[in-house]
């Protein structure tokens, strides 16, 4: 009997061991999380070539390319306003819009 209660002693305290390393894990994946959010909060800005549809985001002074460059289509309706930006391809019927917002880009794209 000493010996089973012994081992279920053992068997508890390494589980309990085995906790406190899995929370460590966690909390410290949860802090490598926070600060990786507030490394991506800055500020950017976006650039699109309408007629390609290649679009450019700024971050920190460093510029990357997020999508590839299409065929070169006729674009109408352009217009830049308050970190928004519309065209048509009108011949196609599509509507584009792109939107900078606080922590995102916001495509829709209506046809």
């Amino acid at each position: 009997m000493k010996r089973l209660c012994l081992i279920l002693i053992i068997i508890f305290g390494m589980m309990s061991c085995n906790n406190l390393n899995i929370n460590k894990e966690i909390s410290g994946n949860e802090e490598i999380l926070s600060m990786q959010k507030d490394h991506f909060k800055s500020d950017f800005d976006i650039e699109v070539n309408p007629e390609t549809f290649a679009l450019m985001v700024n971050v920190n002074g460093v510029s990357e390319y997020v999508s590839n460059q299409l065929t070169s289509r006729k674009v109408s309706n352009f217009k830049e306003e308050n970190g928004k930006i519309l065209w048509s391809y009108e011949e196609e019927g599509i509507n584009i819009l792109v939107e900078n917002k606080e922590e995102y880009i916001n495509v829709s794209i209506e046809g």
